[in-house]
């Protein structure tokens, strides 16, 4: 398996120039920032398990193990594991109950989505898989600054297309970027959530894989 892995990372390593390429317009970063930031967090790239390498989509919204539905109107997130929300009890892939985290109060995850004129696009679609971009220590280098607990202040990223992502942010529950969500969209694009649920999500995606995890923005 140690070798399988050493030889995905080479094969992922060897595709990040032509990926940013094609994705130039979508992240609005420069290809040598991103040529830049692939080298320099490949290695908290975290590999998939067996299951999840060898696995073709042929999933779609709630069909997908893994489906998330962002509200932008009203900045939350809902979370369905295998076509159960995760506040009814959803169960991951090992039977072990999933937990919600840091929630609205009725399960629906708070998020932040980007600010005018770096609006997130409305995705409908699973998250890259030419290569799976998910890292579990990431920054960016566009919009530098802070950090959450040794993570970067893009902890547990998982891009979507080209530099947009899903991830945690910087902060606590009462102070910084994570005391705002849910509250009005702030980022540059990419969907924020609390570190600690990016944490949870990125150990699921994982598990099943990017090619079944489906994403869905709506106005």
């Amino acid at each position: 398996m140690k070798l399988k892995n050493l030889f995905l990372t080479a094969v992922v390593m060897s595709s990040f120039s032509a990926f940013a390429t094609e994705d130039m317009m979508s992240s609005k970063m420069t290809k040598a920032e991103l040529d830049a930031l692939d080298k320099i967090y490949s290695q908290y790239s975290l590999p998939m398990s067996e299951d999840a390498e060898n696995f073709k989509s042929n999933c779609a919204r709630e069909t997908c193990p893994i489906y998330i539905l962002v509200d932008v109107s009203d900045q939350r997130a809902d979370i369905f594991i295998e076509g159960k929300h995760v506040r009814d009890g959803a169960f991951d892939k090992d039977g072990v109950q999933f937990v919600v985290g840091n929630e609205d109060g009725n399960g629906r995850w708070k998020v932040s989505t980007g600010i005018k004129g770096h609006s997130t696009p409305l995705f409908d679609r699973t998250l890259q898989t030419n290569p799976p971009r998910i890292y579990q220590k990431y920054s960016s280098s566009k919009y530098p600054g802070g950090d959450w607990q040794g993570f970067g202040n893009m902890p547990f990223a998982m891009f979507i297309k080209g530099g947009f992502a899903m991830h945690g942010t910087t902060g606590g529950d009462t102070w910084g970027n994570i005391s705002k969500l849910g509250t009005v969209p702030l980022s540059h694009g990419c969907i924020r959530m609390h570190s600690e649920n990016a944490r949870r999500l990125n150990a699921l995606v994982r598990k099943y894989g990017a090619a079944s995890t489906w994403i869905r923005v709506v106005p």
